[in-house]
């Protein structure tokens, strides 16, 4: 069965792509060749990490590598007409010289086949058995504590309160200097809990009454978005869309497709709350960014100091609810113009990738990747916006293909390892899995920024997976 639906998606989704690469290929400027390759290898590399035999990991960094290096780059040159100005976070000295464009396909090109050979190699030797619900012997008369109603208003309830004083007290939101008088475990705790922790209590209950009811629970599903909403808004984050995604997959994977139907409805309520998302937090952010940009700014590659290093962009804000949306949903399908950057930086090299490597930006200073790129946004000392290469970009900075190559194929095959270890340990809960394999490839997606304290990331994934595991031996 898993099979033939592979084959109707495949089908459907080379229907689809395959009459837009050979559309698109005339709007691009370089080598029509090197383009036809780039997207045959980005089609592939897409419908081999998503096949029966994948895992989560791969499933992820399938989608969203496809989206931020081919889906995003095809938007752009056909129906922007190649406007990176407008709808890109910055290309920075990328001349748009043909070679220049062969040059960047080329690394997107590298890197899937690298991500191909990574996986095929790692069915050879990590693989895990998934269990589907219609496989586990329920108990119908036990009667449990929890249900899915109690469990639904119990998290309204305590991640509204929970929310609302991160909101007010500042205790962590992307692109916010956190506030200076909460003591530093607050801080850290919040990081950790409105990132993954309340998440991992969601795949934990939801599994939970899943297999001792056999019984969807459409109110706690329902619930989770909705909070999702309110801790996206609370964090000022505008990624609720991928964290409702993966739980939403983990349960696919787990449940029989008698309950598809109420799958695809909490799949189109995610996309309404999405747009939710992004306009409130749309505003917030633009009101906190029109509060002042006056504050200097530190150039980390040479020490400098500018207070006009880049311009703010007032005539972004005066956009109309439509335009914005539009402008946002173009602009952060990441990645392509970041290696863009990267291939117009004159200094690249090993010496230019370890000091990124070991770079730490503090609160005052642009980050690393900022300076070589012509970012509209601005930063102060309130507002911290940064933008981040994602993994293929930032192994540019070498510029060497063979470390980009490598470097792929083994961070593919460990990541796969630790998604192994955790199905095993906590006891192959496959919503958190799902929630896990796609914090790692949004990872890889968005890294770039501080890449030493990767350990405080690593950390997190370590900490909820103990808190799965203490949930396991509670309600047995």
């Amino acid at each position: 069965m898993k099979n033939k639906n592979n084959l109707f998606f495949n089908i459907f989704f080379l229907l689809i792509v395959v009459p837009i690469m050979l559309l698109s290929v005339y709007n691009y400027s370089g080598t029509k060749i090197i383009y036809l390759l780039y997207s045959l290898s980005a089609i592939f590399f897409f419908i081999y990490l998503t096949n029966s035999k994948s895992l989560f990991f791969e499933n992820f960094l399938a989608l969203y590598f496809f989206l931020g290096y081919w889906v995003s780059f095809f938007i752009k040159i056909s129906f922007f007409n190649s406007d990176f100005e407008n709808y890109s976070d910055g290309f920075g000295d990328f001349d748009f010289s043909k070679h220049s464009y062969d040059n960047v396909l080329s690394v997107c090109m590298l890197s899937f086949v690298s991500l191909i050979i990574g996986s095929f190699i790692r069915r050879k030797v990590i693989s895990y058995q998934i269990v589907n619900l219609s496989l586990f012997k329920h108990e119908k008369k036990e009667k449990l504590f929890l249900n899915d109603k109690s469990l639904s208003f119990s998290f309204i309830i305590g991640i509204l309160f929970l929310s609302f004083l991160n909101y007010y007290f500042i205790f962590f939101q992307k692109g916010t200097v956190t506030n200076p008088d909460v003591h530093i475990l607050i801080v850290n705790f919040s990081k950790w809990f409105f990132t993954m922790a309340y998440i991992s209590l969601f795949a934990f209950f939801i599994t939970y009454l899943l297999r001792k009811k056999n019984n969807f629970p459409l109110y706690l599903a329902i619930t989770y978005l909705i909070t999702e909403l309110v801790v996206s808004i609370s964090i000022l984050s505008r990624g609720s869309i991928f964290n409702g995604t993966s739980i939403l997959w983990g349960i696919k994977k787990f449940m029989p497709l008698k309950h598809i139907k109420k799958l695809l409805f909490l799949f189109s309520f995610l996309g309404i709350l999405f747009i939710i998302n992004i306009i409130i937090v749309k505003e917030l952010r633009t009101n906190q960014a029109m509060k002042g940009n006056d504050r200097f700014t530190t150039n980390p590659i040479d020490g400098t100091t500018d207070d006009k290093l880049y311009p703010n962009y007032e005539k972004n804000y005066d956009l109309n609810i439509i335009s914005k949306i539009n402008r946002i949903l173009v602009s952060r399908l990441h990645g392509f113009e970041a290696i863009m950057a990267v291939e117009g930086h004159q200094y690249k090299g090993f010496d230019f990738f370890y000091r990124a490597l070991k770079i730490k930006n503090s609160t005052d200073e642009l980050s690393f990747f900022d300076t070589m790129k012509n970012d509209p946004r601005q930063t102060d000392f309130s507002n911290v916006s940064i933008t981040i290469p994602g993994m293929i970009a930032f192994l540019y900075y070498s510029n060497s293909y063979i470390l980009i190559f490598f470097s792929l194929i083994f961070i593919l095959i460990l990541i796969c390892l630790i998604e192994k270890l955790i199905f095993h340990y906590t006891s192959g809960n496959l919503i958190f899995l799902s929630f896990i394999g796609h914090s790692f490839a949004y990872r890889l997606w968005h890294f770039g920024h501080n890449p030493s304290n990767t350990h405080m990331f690593l950390l997190s994934i370590f900490l909820s997976c103990l808190l799965i595991i203490f949930l396991n031996r509670i309600f047995k």
